[in-house]
């Protein structure tokens, strides 16, 4: 009961500590357990599959130890027989170059001292019995040796080579055998204690979990699920949403920081929404000040348009006939949007010629006299030919000062010496 008093006084965070450090020492034990347990049962798995691959070998080298007996006898039968006692020799030969081959095998895997000298041991022998068989099938194919008699007695020293490889396999096949089943055994026992100290520990967790999850409701997931409610209420716009938990503990903290945030947010919304409508009306302000000046910009633009149409008129003299009056200074615009304006107007009504009246332009300079000569070319391409009337005597004076070749540019002192010019035409 004290101890139970003692966990009521704790807060959240110690509580918690304290149930899941219970937790989490159980489960340390479990992994410990399962940890060493999986060591043992690998190491006896390593020695009984390293036991049933090495029973395999040492049967493999006495199974070919025993062919090369078997076909070492029915060469020793035909010793003298080319004929019957080729076929028997060649089947040793393979059957001679498999053991070599499986005792190398079984040396490469051998993992223990003992089995890698019993494998040199085999080597040794192997290479005894087919050195003194080699000689007994030279000895043959010479002609020394011409019956079985002689033959076995010659090949009497090296078979014992063979029938200890033989019999030694074999034992250690057995052997190696029965020590892979004892590994098995082995491992199937530590199975099933693992199982069980497994399930004794996790049956100790479980119970404490419940044990926990029974407990911890009563003072965690209520003021949880308050804090909840009131963030589902926050998030679904109620800026008004509190949690008004009076706890002393973290959840407590946790409530009060979040009643102080939802406090906050609201007053920031409300001063944003102020902000908005402020925002609102300068932008109404803003559009309505530039709806004007569009409009101001599109009258000056009418405006301007009037004015360059006014500087630069066009009049018909007659149906083949235009007059161009140019009043005032020149500039590079005013020069361009004349070439327009007289361009437009031959092309438009098809005219024959055009008078081009610079009596109230005071100075023309070698700028303006080019422009003349674009001007001419353009024409001409038009089928209308330019005439310049009102040349006064200073701008004639100019002309000639600055070297302004007019060339096919026909001239006239007046527009009425033009005019009458063109009507006699």
């Amino acid at each position: 009961m004290q101890a139970f008093g003692l966990f009521k006084t704790m807060g959240f965070r110690q509580r918690l500590f304290l149930a899941l450090g219970s937790l989490s020492v159980l489960v340390l034990a479990v992994a410990l357990l399962a940890f060493f347990t999986l060591q043992s049962i690998r190491r006896t798995s390593r020695a009984a599959a390293n036991d049933r691959a090495m029973s395999i070998l040492a049967s493999e080298i006495s199974i070919h130890a025993l062919q090369c007996r078997r076909y070492e006898k029915d060469f020793l039968l035909n010793a003298g027989n080319i004929i019957a006692q080729d076929a028997p020799l060649q089947q040793w030969h393979a059957a001679s170059f498999e053991l070599g081959k499986a005792i190398k095998e079984f040396e490469d895997a051998a993992s223990s001292e003992l089995d890698q000298t019993q494998a040199q041991v085999w080597r040794e022998a192997w290479r005894d019995y087919v050195r003194g068989f080699s000689s007994v099938e030279i000895a043959v194919n010479e002609g020394s040796i011409n019956d079985t008699q002689a033959a076995v007695k010659t090949f009497e020293a090296a078979q014992n080579n063979i029938q200890l490889l033989t019999d030694q396999s074999y034992d250690l096949a057995e052997v190696k055998n029965h020590a892979s089943q004892a590994s098995s055994a082995e491992l199937d026992l530590a199975g099933q204690q693992a199982i069980m100290r497994l399930t004794v520990i996790s049956s100790v967790i479980v119970l404490l979990a419940l044990l926990t999850s029974w407990r911890f409701p009563r003072w965690l997931i209520k003021p949880i699920q308050k804090l909840q409610t009131s963030a589902e209420r926050l998030s679904s716009g109620d800026l008004s949403a509190r949690a008004g938990l009076r706890l002393n503990d973290e959840i407590g903290m946790l409530g009060r920081s979040f009643d102080q945030m939802a406090q906050t947010l609201e007053q920031n919304t409300n001063d944003l929404a102020n902000e908005y409508v402020v925002a609102q009306t300068a932008r109404e302000e803003a559009e309505a000040a530039r709806s004007q000046i569009e409009h101001q910009l599109f009258m000056i633009q009418q405006q301007a348009q009037v004015i360059a149409e006014m500087s630069t008129p066009i009049l018909p003299l007659t149906s083949h006939a235009l007059v161009m009056p140019l009043v005032g200074a020149l500039d590079q615009q005013r020069i361009q949007q004349a070439q327009a304006r007289a361009l437009e107007a031959i092309q438009e009504r098809r005219a024959k010629y055009l008078l081009l009246d610079i009596t109230a332009v005071p100075v023309i300079d070698t700028q303006v006299g080019q422009s003349l000569l674009h001007l001419l070319r353009a024409a001409h391409l038009l089928g209308c030919r330019l005439m310049l009337v009102g040349v006064r005597p200073d701008v004639a004076q100019t002309i000639v000062g600055l070297g302004i070749d007019l060339g096919d540019i026909a001239t006239c002192s007046s527009l009425q010496s033009g005019i009458d010019r063109v009507l006699n035409h």
